[in-house]
């Protein structure tokens, strides 16, 4: 879920699209990738601006990771605040046979607070989970995107942009032999 809040500031051909840009586009991203379980979370224009302070912040702390070096303090910062928003504990239950992990949030939580705290704990998951050492970013001129690699070749976010390489190449070599 970090990842795919990351992905939500785009620059391609040098031009910033935010895919995030208002409160019920957020709200919508929100309850589409289950971080409100499902229920409608009432979002303002002050969740929308903390929602890309912590995007930002993750963005950092993931190219950090990517380069192998130190994060900056104020992105650990801002990404530990969004984590502490919300007190939670890891619940076990028995389902159909198997044990079940689950979070238990806080009783009367903010909706959009949990989250934040739930991207923000998803990013400190990759950040020092084994995804972290697969964690990459796309080689595709023009794209910012980040992934994380499923194999140990892979260069670019999408199919997409790894076409678009392959045939800037093509024409590139092209024009080189004539």
């Amino acid at each position: 879920m970090a990842l795919a809040l990351v992905n939500t500031d785009l620059q391609p051909r040098g031009e910033r699209v935010d895919l995030l840009p208002n409160a019920s586009v957020l709200a919508r991203w929100l309850r589409e990738r289950g971080s409100t379980g499902g229920r409608p979370v009432r979002v303002g224009d002050q969740d929308v601006e903390r929602m890309r302070e912590l995007r930002t912040a993750i963005r950092r702390a993931f190219i950090a990771r990517v380069a192998g070096t130190r994060p900056p303090r104020d992105a650990l910062a801002t990404i530990n605040a969004a984590a502490a928003l919300v007190a939670c504990a890891p619940w076990l239950r028995w389902s159909g046979g198997g044990l079940v992990a689950e979070t238990r949030w806080a009783q009367g939580a903010r909706l959009a607070d949990v989250a934040f705290a739930t991207i923000a704990l998803n990013a400190v998951s990759v950040l020092v989970g084994e995804r972290g050492d697969r964690l990459r970013l796309c080689e595709a001129h023009g794209c910012n995107r980040m992934f994380i690699a499923d194999h140990r070749r892979r260069r670019w976010c999408s199919r997409t942009c790894g076409d678009r390489v392959r045939v800037a190449r093509h024409y590139r070599n092209r024009d080189r032999s004539r």
